[in-house]
């Protein structure tokens, strides 16, 4: 069954309060303005309405991919570990000096 839990949006600095119905699996299910509190003038603004895509996202990628030519298709946590480990090892020294230049400390 699901339940109403009261909380506030964290958003933008308004912190408005807002009631959400959750699922019995945790899911949101429903974002509403909570309309018994006067100092978010029982409403809310979009990007509270919205806030359940920034849970879970519609285009949320679930599973490692793998570019192959203009697509991408899905790949296995030790292909993709292992791909990235190949390319970072033989990146070349144009790679490594832009790297380095961005993770290393200025020198005094």
């Amino acid at each position: 069954m699901p339940r109403t839990v009261t909380t506030f949006c964290r958003i933008c600095l308004g912190g408005c309060r807002v009631k959400v119905t959750v699922s019995d699996d945790g899911r949101v299910e429903r974002i509403g303005p909570d309309k018994e509190n006067p100092y978010s003038w029982r409403d809310f603004c979009a990007k509270g309405r919205s806030a359940a895509d920034l849970v879970e996202p519609p285009r949320r990628i679930l599973k490692p991919m793998k570019r192959v030519g203009e697509s991408y298709v899905e790949a296995s946590c030790t292909d993709a570990a292992t791909d990235i480990g190949r390319r970072l090892r033989h990146g070349g020294p144009t790679w490594r000096s832009r790297w380095a230049s961005r993770c290393s400390a200025p020198r005094v």
